[in-house]
């Protein structure tokens, strides 16, 4: 963090399993002379994320700005604080709604506040994206417990060059249409007949739902209860959350598993 920043305070909230922090970073102003209150007279209030498992150890993200001023004289120019995040049922998006100064810190003047909200994607507070070429990304191993895998993507359309006409791969066309393309592996990695990148439907739209399907309509519904890796390839696109009734494996499961054969135990989750 830069000279004279203060973490200034942090609400907290409940997500998908996991804790959000919207960190308040006070950047403060040059030291001025005199004592309290007047060497806190000055400097903007902005926000960052922070995240945390179990309400108690938390990680800060990039340290990146998550919600900024706005431009001077505007009604967020000085300070913003977000304060709450609503999930409307009307729609899949998220709104955050915080409070602001047009002036800086301690140069708020009575009545020089306001209400604002901001409207963020289902999902949006952190994404992988794939911009200068196919990214890939797999999880760990999973027991997979059966109903449909659900991905949060957003495809930003073409970019490469186009390949000269004619007979394409599947992976040539992926090369230059983009989008996200979906394969299931075994634990070890390898791919599962019928699951492969080439067989998955290409999608290249924007969903914070869209369920993979392969060839022949196939679902991963028909692997239930199989330790499987979901490996997911993006080519100019985002990908907000994966979804599904699931487990991750540790080593020792996984162990057990190739020894039995059986996979169960699972409970609902979302990365």
């Amino acid at each position: 963090d830069e000279p004279l920043t203060d973490l200034y305070g942090m609400p907290v909230l409940a997500y998908e399993g996991w804790y959000i922090g919207l960190l308040w970073l006070y950047h403060g102003a040059a030291p001025a002379a005199g004592e309290w209150p007047y060497r806190f007279t000055g400097g903007k209030v902005d926000c960052q994320l922070a995240y945390s498992l179990n309400g108690i150890g938390w990680q800060r993200t990039r340290r990146d700005t998550f919600i900024g001023c706005g431009e001077p004289g505007t009604p967020t120019g000085g300070c913003v604080y977000p304060l709450t995040v609503v999930k409307r049922p009307e729609t899949d998006a998220l709104w955050i709604y915080a409070s602001a100064s047009a002036t800086e810190h301690g140069l708020t003047p009575r009545r020089g506040g306001s209400i604002v909200a901001y409207r963020l994607r289902r999902d949006g507070f952190v994404y992988l994206e794939s911009r200068s070429g196919v990214g890939r990304i797999a999880t760990k191993p999973i027991c997979w417990q059966g109903g449909e895998l659900r991905l949060n993507v957003q495809g930003q359309g073409d970019y490469t060059p186009r390949l000269p006409s004619g007979d394409q791969t599947p992976y040539q066309r992926f090369m230059t249409q983009g989008g996200i393309r979906v394969q299931i592996n075994d634990p070890r990695g390898r791919p599962i007949e019928g699951y492969t990148f080439d067989e998955c439907t290409r999608f290249a739209g924007d969903s914070v739902d869209w369920c993979p399907t392969w060839a022949g309509s196939r679902t991963l519904d028909t692997l239930r209860g199989t330790a499987i890796q979901v490996a997911i390839q993006l080519n100019n696109a985002r990908l907000y959350a994966v979804r599904g009734d699931f487990q991750s494996l540790c080593p020792r499961e996984l162990l057990t598993i190739e020894e039995t054969g059986r996979c169960s135990i699972a409970r609902g989750r979302s990365l």
